[in-house]
Formats: structure tokens, C-alpha cells, sequence
């Protein structure tokens, strides 16, 4: 990017960012103001997340990122030297349980093909359809469900459920642009 589009950028973008706290007691908010562009990061692959109350890491605390004046706004890569980035999970947990209890490949099973019945079978999901198993899983960034010739409908909202529980879509964690959730205590 040539400085003269990395100036016109910046003079069109809100610099804000509020932030506000994921710890109860801690009451404070932090609003944090970004002077350049990231190099890496990009709004792009963090807007999806932020009506999901995006949880963010930064100096070790865990905050919750909101919008701000009802804008979204830039994330931020570091400010003063402490590196602050978004907790995701990776795709590897779409078949493991969610605090909640729920297995995101069946919920994500259920959204596509709602009028079926739907269990977990080791790293998909499960039903009967015409008297046969047919199965819904992830398999190499892409949704498949055996039956119907391979179509899945309902894909914005697959994608919405994706981010509303922040799994990584992007490859952010593998990028060291994120942090894997499940190893922080939220």
C-alpha cells in the first residue's frame, strides 16, 4: 500500500475502539485510539465477530470489544508494544462441545437442514434420510452433506452461527493474528 492510499485510508476510517471490560468488578472501560493502519489485520476478517461480542486479550486481561458510537470501527494490533488480538476458535472445534453443551456441527447441521433430526457421530453430524444415514460435516474449509448431492442451503446463516460463536473462518490463529478461546478462562 503506497503511503499516499495508506493517508487517504486512514483519513476515512473512525480510529476508535472502545472496549469494554470481560471481568466483573473490574467496571472500567479502556478506549483506545489507533494512529495507523495494521499490516496484518484487517476489518475484514474481525467485523463478522463484532456484534458477538468479540473477546479481545490485551496487556493479559481479557476484554470484550464493542462497537463504538453505534460504528464499527478498526481493531488494533498493539498499542504502546502490548499486543492485543482477537480469541477465536479454531475449526477443530466444530466437533467438540461448547460451554453450553451444544456440538457446533450438529447446530450447524440443524440451521442447513432444519426440518431433520440431528445427533453427533464422532466428527459429524447424524440423521436418517429416506431410510438411509446421511451425514453433514466440514471437510477441507467447505460445508458437505452427502445427501441432496452435496448441497447445503442456508449458507448465510452457517456463516453467521460460525461467527457468532468466533470460530476462526479466517486462519487467524494459524496466522498468530489470534488466540485459541479454549485456553483462556472466559
Amino acid at each position: 500500500m503506497t503511503e499516499v492510499s495508506r493517508n487517504r485510508l486512514n483519513t476515512s476510517l473512525t480510529k476508535r475502539l472502545k472496549v469494554s471490560s470481560g471481568f466483573k468488578g473490574n467496571g472500567g472501560r479502556l478506549e483506545i485510539i489507533k494512529d495507523e493502519i495494521m499490516e496484518k489485520m484487517e476489518l475484514k476478517y474481525l467485523c463478522g465477530y463484532l456484534p458477538h461480542e468479540l473477546k479481545l486479550l490485551f496487556d493479559e486481561k481479557i476484554y470484550s470489544m464493542v462497537p463504538y458510537d453505534s460504528i464499527m470501527n478498526i481493531p488494533i494490533s498493539s498499542v504502546c508494544g502490548v499486543t492485543v488480538k482477537p480469541l477465536l476458535l479454531p475449526l477443530s472445534a466444530l466437533t467438540e462441545p461448547l460451554p453450553d453443551g451444544n456440538i457446533p456441527i450438529v447446530e450447524l447441521a440443524k440451521i442447513a437442514f432444519p426440518d431433520l433430526s440431528w445427533r453427533f457421530d464422532r466428527t459429524r453430524a447424524i440423521t436418517e434420510w429416506e431410510g438411509e444415514p446421511a451425514y453433514f460435516f466440514f471437510s477441507k474449509n467447505s460445508f458437505f452433506a452427502h445427501f441432496f448431492n452435496n448441497a447445503v442451503p442456508n449458507q448465510l446463516q452457517l456463516f453467521e452461527y460460525l461467527y457468532s460463536i468466533h470460530v476462526d473462518i479466517h486462519g487467524l490463529i494459524p496466522s498468530g493474528l489470534a488466540f485459541d478461546k479454549r485456553n483462556f478462562k472466559i
